[in-house]
């Protein structure tokens, strides 16, 4: 029941994030642009200039909503798990 939840929860967040994100790359692109710089090691760096074309991109966010969806998924499981437990007769 809480996974289910979880995945219903994603599918809103995905509905109001990708619009968000599709009209605002640019501050994305800024940190992933910034961070990068920062970062001495030169291997890091190309990273962060590849993620900063349109396929890289892609893969970078897809990455962030799949951790989002752990996240969620966990988050989910456990309150159900929590939720269950509770309504179990002593």
């Amino acid at each position: 029941m809480g996974a289910f939840t979880a995945l219903l929860s994603f599918i809103a967040y995905l509905v109001v994030m990708i619009p968000v994100i599709a009209a605002n790359r640019s501050p994305f692109l800024d940190l992933i642009r910034k961070s990068g710089a920062q970062n001495p090691d030169p291997q890091a760096q190309q990273v962060a200039q590849w993620f900063t074309t349109n396929e890289g991109f892609v893969v970078f966010m897809s990455i962030m909503l799949l951790l989002v969806l752990a996240i969620f998924l966990i988050a989910g499981v456990i309150s159900g798990a929590l939720l269950t437990r509770a309504k179990k007769p002593t």
